[in-house]
């Protein structure tokens, strides 16, 4: 009798214990979901997650972004500083990268999502070094093909070096990810 008190006592427990989390929850939900704060925080634990999967170090950096032109398809520029006020996940990719388009992909969702919130997604197409020019011409493509919500513009490889700080001669796996906050400090950079 006494074994059948504690197993019913214990159920009980767990009941109260799961219908706390679940009105925790709830509550949570009615208040409008998480902050900003946190759903960025969780997405940021999910590329952390990814790019480990995929080894690729995260380094965290806090400086002053440089400033930086996006020139889109139709000649159109915008000054990376414009964003200034918002959080920045600005991706350099390669139009011919599966790898690269899946990011973009989940930077548009992300966009669509957070976007009201404060939340800016920028890609910038470059090409691969000794290849053709390319990327450029692709980019309405691009656009159109994944529905894109965000700016995606164009630069020359020597642009991309030089605001990530790199020198001609070393290999650049991508896509490289740059986090900017809201007062334009480069937060984290995710490189492959």
């Amino acid at each position: 009798m006494s074994m059948y008190r504690d197993e019913v006592d214990s159920d009980r427990s767990k009941r109260k214990q799961n219908i706390a989390e679940e009105l925790e929850a709830n509550e949570l939900s009615a208040q409008g979901g998480p902050s900003m704060r946190q759903k960025i925080t969780s997405i940021f634990l999910v590329m952390a997650l990814v790019t480990s999967v995929f080894a690729l170090p995260t380094v965290t950096v806090r400086r002053k972004s440089p400033e930086f032109t996006i020139a889109d398809s139709t000649g159109k520029t915008t000054q990376l500083s414009s964003f200034k006020g918002k959080v920045v996940v600005m991706e350099f990719l390669f139009v011919k990268s599966q790898h690269c388009m899946h990011v973009a992909a989940t930077l548009n969702k992300l966009n669509s999502e957070l976007g009201p919130r404060g939340f800016q997604a920028v890609g910038i197409v470059f090409d691969p070094p000794n290849t053709p020019q390319t990327g450029e011409q692709m980019l309405p493509v691009v656009v159109d093909s994944l529905k894109l919500t965000y700016p995606l513009g164009y630069a020359s490889k020597g642009a991309v070096d030089s605001y990530l700080g790199r020198s001609g001669n070393e290999i650049l796996n991508i896509p490289q990810v740059v986090v900017i906050d809201r007062a334009g400090m480069i937060r984290a950079t995710m490189l492959q």
